[in-house]
């Protein structure tokens, strides 16, 4: 994958830090000299780390300071960091396969009964209405999936006024060599999620060696009474089951519907690591604004600054140029106006 992002992600590098001949540690990221640097495809990189030797202590810390920039900014770092600002921990939701697929149904079975039926009802109205559900993952030579996928996705950010990352061009160049990779063991794949010949669902997702990651789900509204998103989830894992895939992660979020299908959550952390004085006295400066800011008396305060904090960072990280950031907080203006 570092090939394919170091030709079309911004500002690529892989820092590698050696001791004695030997690699100590690894850090894929990109971000310009003196500046804030990222993870290796931000903002699509859910989840990442500092890869370091077994015995090693060395810190993301030290490297990012080795580095020359002025700080790191994470949204899915797999261990807390000492010396971040604002360092939030989430969940990642993960479907752990490795004891089978029908140890995993008794487990959802036995802790999410009223869930599995609720789905069950949805899967009968929808056949009901439109014919046999069924789910098959796309072949790139044959259809024309991933298009289908671009305009149902991007029309869903458009609808729901979050910045249309697909609408970059090296973020859907970067998916579309995925989704046509030649190596079985790390490609993009599109899983599509039918009602008899009708197309209710897609789902983009990376899967490497015997895991697969669920990223990008999309759905046409015409289907949202019987939630496809959360039917071709729910299918996508099963079929995961019956091909050796051993683990799938279904993404950070508070979505109650990831939370019915993890029965091995991992924690991340998102916020910014910041290294040089000036760069921590302003981040400083900002986190007591912020602070103060949501303790006043108007309720909304908090999640107004909150969404313009998440697109202000989606914005930086996806858009290289300074033309497609001007759009960026043009149109996330527009949003929060709304």
């Amino acid at each position: 994958m570092f090939d394919v992002l170091a030709n079309l992600a911004p500002h690529p590098h892989l820092a590698i830090v050696r001791k004695r001949g030997h690699i100590e540690a690894i850090l894929p990221f990109q971000g310009r000299k003196r500046g804030l640097a990222r993870p290796l495809g931000a903002p699509l990189s859910d989840q990442h780390s500092l890869i370091v030797a077994p015995d090693s202590d060395i810190t993301l810390t030290d490297v990012v300071s080795r580095l020359g920039m002025s700080g790191f900014v994470f949204t899915g770092l797999l261990q807390p960091v000492s010396g971040a600002l604002r360092q939030v921990k989430a969940i990642a939701h993960v479907a752990d396969l490795s004891d089978g697929i029908e140890a995993y149904m008794d487990w959802r079975n036995a802790n999410w009964r009223d869930q599995v039926k609720k789905n069950d009802r949805r899967k009968r109205q929808g056949e009901r209405q439109w014919g046999t559900m069924r789910i098959e993952i796309a072949c790139p030579k044959t259809s024309n999936h991933f298009e289908n996928f671009m305009r149902l996705k991007q029309d869903k950010f458009v609808e729901t006024n979050r910045h249309n990352v697909l609408g970059v061009a090296w973020i859907n160049a970067f998916l579309r060599a995925l989704y046509q990779s030649p190596d079985p063991n790390f490609v993009g794949e599109i899983t599509v999620l039918y009602f008899g010949d009708h197309l209710a669902g897609l789902e983009f997702g990376l899967r490497g060696g015997k895991a697969m990651h669920s990223w990008f789900p999309a759905f046409d509204r015409a289907y949202a009474q019987v939630s496809p998103g959360i039917l071709l989830m729910n299918a996508m894992i099963e079929m995961c089951g019956t091909r050796g895939i051993t683990k799938v992660d279904l993404g950070i979020g508070h979505d109650q519907y990831k939370r019915h299908a993890s029965n091995a959550p991992v924690p991340v952390w998102s916020g910014t690591l910041p290294i040089s004085p000036l760069r921590r006295a302003g981040a400083l400066t900002y986190v007591t604004g912020l602070n103060w800011l949501q303790k006043t008396p108007a309720s909304n305060i908090g999640s107004f600054v909150g969404k313009l904090e998440r697109r202000n960072e989606m914005i930086l990280s996806a858009e290289p140029s300074l033309s497609g950031r001007f759009k960026g907080y043009v149109a996330a203006m527009g949003a929060l106006g709304n």
